[in-house]
């Protein structure tokens, strides 16, 4: 797995997204949206899991954006043959 990150051009509060309300409501992973990214323009997709406090109440969340152009590219990488993606 390749993994970086990266200083955000500016502070953002992101508590209005529908992955964090979710996280609040359901206390559990969130499998994730499509979006755009505002920064690049490009397509992601975010992934979302609670970091529980003592009491066992949502402190925070671990957040990942997959770049979906970079997925589409390591999928191509890997030369599956034709029939892989389906009937």
């Amino acid at each position: 797995m390749i993994c970086s990150a990266g200083p955000a051009l500016i502070w953002q509060n992101v508590s209005n997204q529908m992955v964090f309300r979710d996280i609040l409501e359901n206390k559990q992973f969130f499998p994730g949206d499509y979006l755009l990214n505002t920064d690049t323009g490009r397509p992601e997709r975010i992934f979302a899991y609670p970091v529980y406090g003592i009491l066992g109440d949502v402190q925070a969340a671990i957040y990942v954006n997959l770049a979906l152009e970079t997925l589409q590219r390591r999928v191509g990488e890997l030369n599956l043959p034709f029939c892989a993606s389906g009937p």
